[in-house]
């Protein structure tokens, strides 16, 4: 399954490469300020700020590739996901490319593939493929990964998500997911918010986090800011 991935990447990476020759492209990058980094449930900042940004490609044709990163605060004895429940630090750099099919009547489909790597030799980096499909403000994507802790085993992770425009150009913003590990209990995490646009050039939104893991069950609340950049 891993070489699957692998080559699954790399027809994605080659795509994006050739399709310059042919199709416009859009490049665009982001700039964001949180104040607790919470990701499916847990935070990945000790509850504390991250800084974090990205850059995405994206043909004309629907490949897309992109980079993201984040600081990072792994708390010790406590689920963080490239941690194995060991302290961790420094930065955490996502690559990730794929395939954005979109359809009449505001459906569309997305698969792709996504590298989670850490500077800080204590964190295990993680692969993942994900299916997934939306339709208006509503998404539903199922990501399988091969986390490269030793014994940890695959584990799928199923994201549900919901944005509906609200007056004013507020957004209210829901997810819902659930992990389930080949070594452990399955988990679950529900976060909702309130977002706002301006201009279409920075974005902010307030959430509240809960997880159902024992030990990390108290409610998270984060604020984050993000600019968005038009590179082209």
């Amino acid at each position: 399954m891993y070489v699957a991935k692998r080559l699954i990447l790399c027809i994605v990476a080659a795509a994006a490469v050739m399709s310059t020759a042919v199709y416009a492209a859009e490049l665009t990058a982001n700039a964001s300020l949180t104040s607790n980094y919470v990701f499916r449930g847990f935070t990945q900042s000790d509850n504390g700020p991250a800084l974090q940004g990205g850059i995405d490609y994206t043909p004309a044709n629907g490949l897309y590739a992109g980079a993201w990163a984040s600081t990072l605060d792994c708390p010790v004895n406590q689920y963080c996901f490239g941690s194995g429940n060991g302290k961790g630090g420094g930065l955490e750099v996502d690559l990730y490319g794929g395939y954005s099919l979109k359809l009449a009547n505001n459906w569309g489909f997305d698969l792709g593939y996504i590298m989670y790597e850490y500077t800080d030799s204590n964190l295990d980096a993680n692969r993942e493929v994900y299916l997934g499909a939306r339709y208006q403000g509503f998404s539903l994507t199922y990501y399988n990964g091969n986390d490269t802790t030793p014994g940890a085993g695959n584990y799928g992770y199923l994201d549900f998500k919901v944005k509906v425009e609200l007056p004013e150009k507020f957004y209210l913003i829901g997810h819902y997911g659930m992990l389930n590990r080949k070594h452990g209990a399955d988990i679950n995490d529900i976060s909702f918010g309130v977002a706002r646009s301006f201009k279409e050039i920075w974005d902010t939104d307030l959430s509240l986090s809960v997880t159902s893991e024992d030990y990390t069950n108290k409610e998270k609340f984060f604020l984050t800011a993000t600019k968005h950049f038009d590179l082209k």
